[in-house]
C-alpha cells in the first residue's frame, strides 16, 4: 500500500477527483456543492488549500483548509 498526500490549489487540479470526493463526503455539508459554493463567495480574499490522500494514486481522503 503506497500512500501519499497531494496538495490541491485550484479547482481545475480538483475536478477529475470531484465525484469521489462526493462519495466520501458523511454528510451533505461536506459534498462538493456545499463547500464549492463556499469556496466561490469568499475566494477573492484567500487562497485554495485541501490536502488530497491517495492510496497507489487513488484519491481516499480529502481536508479542505
Amino acid at each position: 500500500m503506497n500512500l501519499s498526500i497531494k496538495l490541491i490549489t485550484s479547482v481545475a487540479e480538483l475536478t477529475p477527483d470531484l465525484d469521489t470526493w462526493n462519495n466520501l463526503a458523511s454528510n451533505p455539508f461536506l459534498r462538493w456543492e456545499w463547500l464549492g459554493s463556499w469556496w466561490h463567495a469568499y475566494q477573492s480574499d484567500h487562497q485554495l488549500y485541501i490536502l488530497a490522500v491517495e492510496r497507489d494514486g487513488q484519491p481516499i481522503a480529502f481536508a479542505p483548509w
